[in-house]
């Protein structure tokens, strides 16, 4: 069943991406491909492709490849609405964002989040912590934030663990903010998730700074993962 085999290679592919295991993903992406190429029922699912493609790309910072991804994207939802257009918003928002055209990036990425898919604000948390890398999040949100996700702490995705781990470290609250950190970590670790390995590294190196201004003994081995796991597949944009 061509479209049985469709889904389920696009499963296998965004699960991959998820790890960081992108080269995987990518040589999943080829075969979807050839999947759409031979079925002419299928080609409906071509912006599906272009869609979960571009997140690869954007996660190994290849601007322009996402950039080419997003344009054939547009001409497939002219005048469509609902989840492919959102979708579709949610990728071209980050890209914006991890191009240096924030102007363009955060008003879309506000415009995401008034929408009723993307009320909770720690299940967007990809997007949000745009929002507080800009200093755009405003006081209110990150309280609002942190209020929903220690509602429901142990239902929280490792990307809301992070942010929230960020927006304690901002507060001040270093002993808790190095503990959640390490326990994302120590999952990570165990679990072979490569891209949360690498961004948690980082995240703990920027804790670590914040608090011994002089540096760290741990400060080195924790880059020295971070570039060895996100190396072999291209793992750039949380550098």
């Amino acid at each position: 069943n061509p479209f049985m085999d469709f889904f389920n290679l696009s499963l296998r592919s965004q699960n991959y991406e998820e790890l960081g295991y992108f080269q995987k993903s990518l040589e999943i992406h080829r075969q979807i491909v050839k999947e759409l190429e031979k079925s002419k029922s299928l080609s409906i699912f071509y912006v599906n492709h272009y869609i979960s493609i571009t997140g690869v790309y954007l996660k190994q910072m290849e601007l322009n490849k996402a950039k080419e991804m997003l344009d054939l994207c547009a001409d497939f939802i002219k005048n469509k609405s609902g989840q492919i257009l959102v979708a579709y918003e949610h990728n071209l928002a980050e890209y914006y964002c991890l191009s240096g055209q924030e102007e363009k990036g955060i008003p879309l990425i506000k415009h995401l989040l008034s929408l009723d898919i993307y009320r909770n604000l720690t299940v967007t948390a990809n997007l949000v912590k745009y929002l507080w890398l800009s200093d755009e999040m405003g006081i209110a949100m990150k309280e609002q934030y942190i209020q929903t996700y220690e509602d429901t702490p142990d239902l929280q995705p490792l990307n809301s663990k992070l942010l929230y781990a960020r927006l304690l470290n901002e507060k001040g609250q270093a002993t808790k903010s190095l503990a959640l950190v390490d326990d994302i970590l120590s999952y990570a670790r165990k679990e072979k998730v490569y891209l949360k390995i690498t961004e948690a590294a980082l995240c703990k190196i920027e804790f670590l700074f914040d608090h011994y201004p002089d540096g760290s003994r741990l400060i080195p081995d924790l880059y020295q993962e971070a570039v060895y796991y996100a190396c072999y597949d291209s793992i750039r944009y949380p550098f």
